[in-house]
């Protein structure tokens, strides 16, 4: 009898136990779910940190994502918010990557989720000089908070109110994800006729992918390269691919991405750096034609000696 007490005792507490250990990481009610997926937080939990996209803005004034490994911790979307802000151990940070945060220093973020929809209430905001850092500010915010699976519409306040920035600038309410980089080569205008796709240039070091976006007539995955191949009129951005390249074929099937090109191509292995932009380059703006898991680059048909089916295409399109 004894024996039989003690062992109900032993397994109530192994299941209180249990149970405390099952809750002791779950965001409470305030929180409404920064992070939703309980599995995932759990073992981010574990590790300390977590990959996350945040935009920053260029050297050369472009934004660009990039993945950073932040701590984890409850309010993860306030976190990345705050890999926005032009503290000291931020600008130390981005500036070895040639990269700028676009939130003034000495911000304070509030972040709140409903619906799907995030309010970023900035605090003690120091109103910035122009109009164009204060929309790169707001698209860093709307895309960096678009990140997160449970987030797809953003709402950006300044102490707690709605209106314009000092230089005219509307702040968003309830607005998607937004184009990055929209460049002045268009084959026509931003109308109903055409759809913006993402291409992907590198800069002059070849050190960051640079997402411009194009509005295009019927986008196909053979005109994205064909543009890629033509370059863009700002200068600031790199075409890859050696004077006189071709494109002989693209496709994508069974996510596998084939890309023919002439035999000019073969002179990019002179230029140290620019063959795997190249390939990043044509990597990335294949993925916004479908899920692509390979790359297979060919020279007149035949598989660039460079590269192999083992080439590893990058994961994010820029990482700290």
């Amino acid at each position: 009898m004894l024996k039989k007490m003690i062992c109900i005792l032993l397994t109530a507490a192994m299941l209180l136990a249990v149970s405390a250990c099952g809750t002791q990481d779950m965001p409470n009610e305030n929180e409404q779910a920064e992070y939703t997926d309980y599995t995932e937080q759990a073992v981010f939990s574990q590790t300390g940190w977590r990959n996350t996209v945040v935009y920053l803005v260029s050297d050369d004034g472009f934004i660009v994502p990039v993945m950073k490994r932040i701590p984890w911790e409850e309010g993860i979307a306030r976190a990345a918010i705050e890999q926005l802000i032009a503290t000291d151990e931020n600008l130390l940070e981005t500036a070895k990557r040639g990269l700028n945060p676009t939130v003034p220093n000495g911000t304070e973020v509030e972040i709140s989720i409903k619906d799907g929809c995030a309010t970023a209430n900035l605090l003690n905001f120091e109103q910035l000089s122009t109009a164009e850092q204060e929309k790169n500010m707001l698209v860093s915010i709307v895309n960096t908070l678009t990140e997160f699976e449970s987030i797809d519409r953003v709402t950006v306040k300044v102490n707690g109110k709605s209106g314009k920035l000092a230089n005219g600038t509307e702040l968003p309410e309830e607005l998607s994800r937004l184009p990055l980089n929209i460049s002045e080569t268009v084959e026509a205008s931003a109308s109903g006729d055409t759809k913006p796709v993402t291409l992907f240039f590198a800069n002059e070091s070849c050190s960051l992918n640079i997402p411009i976006t194009r509005y295009m007539s019927e986008p196909t995955f053979e005109k994205a390269v064909m543009a890629l191949l033509a370059g863009d009129s700002n200068e600031e951005v790199k075409c890859c691919f050696p004077e006189g390249t071709v494109l002989i074929s693209a496709e994508i099937s069974n996510n596998t991405a084939t890309v023919n090109l002439s035999s000019d191509f073969n002179s990019v292995e002179f230029s140290p750096g620019v063959d795997i932009a190249a390939y990043e380059t044509l990597f990335l703006t294949a993925c916004g034609f479908g899920e692509i898991s390979e790359l297979v680059l060919l020279v007149d048909g035949m598989e660039f000696s460079k590269f192999s089916s083992e080439t590893v295409p990058p994961k994010y399109v820029n990482e700290f």
